[in-house]
């Protein structure tokens, strides 16, 4: 929620509001807060007239006994929401003097409160929202003209829509100028309308930017080289000619109970010869 300590912005913040637009981050603007007065009403009729809060915790917040005083009731008096009344996380509740349906009004966006009691000063601006212990939630104005937005007219020959007059991301404190802005969108109304604002819409700048989840690619592991396998060292083998001989007898297996005996082989010329030798051994 806002507290008064913070509506002093530093030097620095006041010359980065002036000079650049709002920008899509997380606003330091905390909890519930008035977002968008539409004070001047529309072309259909001057009494078109609404008020926006905006949420922007991370849990629906109870609006029950809120009030809304100073300038944003009929003849001064303060604006109380009723029972029931619930602003969900990150989104908008839009209180209206007419629904979405009234042939008055501009709205195509339905609101969250219809109330004939929203009268919104033009010329004296000066909105407090109170929470329902009566502290102070935030303030829109300083009691006189509205920092921003338009009432329409023909200027120049060229008819200029109505506004309202929207937060600014970085615009803390919401009595000083630095902290709204005229919209140039569209959106929450007929199709016909020629009035500039965004009721019963968060603001692009108020959403919270959620990091996208970081897509970690694998590296795979680089291949460790192929050990090298250590090259024997040929070695030269003397190269022996085999001696070429007689192939060797096979000789039966020997068996110890047989005695093998050998006779003598007589040539043919010695038996020829026998018969005379012995004829001359009688001699």
């Amino acid at each position: 929620m806002t507290n008064r300590s913070h509506w002093f912005l530093a030097p620095t913040t006041i010359f980065l509001a002036f000079f650049f637009p709002p920008l899509a981050f997380a606003s330091p603007l905390e909890s519930v807060f008035i977002s968008e007065v539409n004070w001047a009403g529309s072309e259909k009729s001057l009494t078109d007239e609404w008020i926006e809060l905006t949420n922007t915790s991370n849990e629906p917040v109870n609006l029950s006994g809120w009030l809304l005083e100073g300038a944003a009731g009929s003849s001064g008096s303060a604006i109380t929401l009723p029972t029931g009344s619930s602003i969900a996380p990150h989104a908008a509740f839009l209180i209206s003097n007419y629904s979405d349906a009234d042939g008055k009004s501009c709205l195509a966006a339905p609101a969250s409160y219809v109330t004939t009691a929203v009268s919104i000063s033009n010329e004296n601006l000066g909105i407090t929202l109170r929470g329902p212990d009566g502290s102070v939630r935030d303030i829109a104005g300083n009691g006189r003209v509205p920092f921003a937005g338009s009432a329409g007219g023909s200027g120049g020959g060229i008819l200029q829509p109505f506004a309202s007059m929207v937060r600014r991301a970085d615009g803390v404190n919401g009595a000083i100028t630095d902290s709204w802005i005229s919209p140039d969108a569209q959106i929450g109304f007929d199709s016909e309308t020629n009035t500039l604002g965004t009721p019963g819409n968060i603001e692009t700048w108020f959403i919270p930017i959620t990091a996208e989840p970081e897509v970690v690619t694998p590296v795979e592991p680089a291949p460790e080289p192929a050990s090298e396998v250590p090259q024997e060292t040929p070695v030269d083998i003397p190269v022996v000619e085999s001696i070429v001989g007689p192939e060797p007898t096979s000789l039966p297996e020997s068996n110890p109970s047989i005695i093998v005996v050998e006779e003598p082989v007589v040539s043919t010329e010695r038996l020829q010869c026998l018969p005379r030798l012995l004829i001359q051994s009688a001699l």
